[in-house]
């Protein structure tokens, strides 16, 4: 097993900022489509785990599930106060200014728990197809050589 380096501690700060920056311009009327990219936030934080502790696939599986589903939870709460921030500054008799925060965040968290299933399985998919795939391979330097590839 690996330790955890400062450069993880890093990159796991550089996540949160990320999230924090982009949480109102994802609440912003406009939106950004570059914010949809910290989507993907519980599948870097699952290979992370899953290289740095040498997850077994089925152990990175469960991560990813549990990952997406409190990392739902959290993101939702922050884009919802980042909403109601929003309607604040911006009025619009259109919307509704107070949305409510846990009731959404919690809304969003019990789909994800289906959705969480799929994409936590694709995931797999995924590993199981990286693994099986460099395990036909030896890149063993002896190996190499005697394939002429060295």
């Amino acid at each position: 097993m690996r330790q955890f380096s400062i450069l993880d501690l890093l990159a796991i700060t550089a996540v949160v900022a990320l999230h924090l920056a982009a949480l109102p311009a994802e609440a912003a009327t406009g939106g950004s489509d570059l914010a949809a990219l910290l989507y993907f936030t519980p599948t870097a934080f699952t290979c992370l785990l899953h290289l740095r502790l040498r997850l077994t696939i089925t152990s990175a599986i469960v991560v990813h599930y549990v990952a997406s589903a409190a990392w739902t939870f959290l993101h939702a709460v922050g884009l919802n106060f980042a909403i109601n921030a929003h309607n604040l500054q911006d009025p619009d008799p259109r919307r509704d200014y107070q949305i409510e925060i846990y009731s959404n965040a919690w809304n969003d968290t019990v789909a994800m728990l289906g959705w969480g299933i799929a994409f936590a399985a694709v995931y797999g998919v995924i590993c199981y197809t990286a693994v099986t795939a460099s395990a036909g391979r030896d890149t063993t330097p002896d190996v190499l050589e005697s394939q002429g590839e060295g």
